[in-house]
């Protein structure tokens, strides 16, 4: 997120619990962020671990006055890059579903989020279906291998994600 606060508008706070994606958006910032740093949080049962970093940057001004408006996240009514907002939503957000058919394991792609996609879905190759009142994107299986050709490489520390074909290597490597 990027906080409102002062200044603060030029930084952005990202914590996340996957080592790797927090690696890659600070080498995406390379010159302007901070080094990680590893925090416990205790749960019920479980410690969780948190990777925080904090970039500085002078055009997170601006983001912020695009992505959040009124406080809370929307996607701006046109995006630079769609494919790589995809990207990060669905690294962030998706799941792949599993069915089980007579040609074995099929999987789709969908996104169930409390962000409206606006015109993003508009822009993308693949046409998901889109339910409002949910809030749920969802491509068929016929056409989700499309969808991961489009989107290219995973997004670091979401890899399992991007198995759509191989459904043990999946659950393996989303536990």
């Amino acid at each position: 997120y990027i906080p409102y606060e002062d200044r603060a508008a030029l930084r952005l706070v990202l914590g996340n619990t996957k080592r790797g994606f927090v690696e890659w958006v600070a080498s995406e910032f390379d010159a302007f962020s901070a080094s990680i740093r590893e925090e416990t949080e205790s749960g019920e049962n479980q410690n969780t671990t948190l990777y925080r970093v904090g970039i500085t940057h002078p055009e997170f001004a601006d983001m912020r006055e695009k992505w959040y408006p009124d406080g809370d996240k929307q996607f701006p009514e046109s995006v630079t890059d769609p494919v790589m907002a995809l990207r990060l939503w669905y690294a962030g957000d998706g799941t792949l579903c599993w069915d089980k058919s007579r040609n074995g394991m099929t999987s789709y792609a969908m996104i169930r989020s409390k962000i409206h996609p606006g015109d993003l879905l508009d822009e993308l190759p693949q046409n998901p279906w889109y339910n409002e009142k949910n809030n749920i994107v969802r491509w068929s299986s016929s056409i989700t291998r499309d969808l991961f050709k489009s989107l290219g490489d995973p997004i670091p520390g979401f890899e399992y994600k991007w198995l759509w074909d191989d459904y043990e290597q999946y659950r393996r490597e989303s536990e």
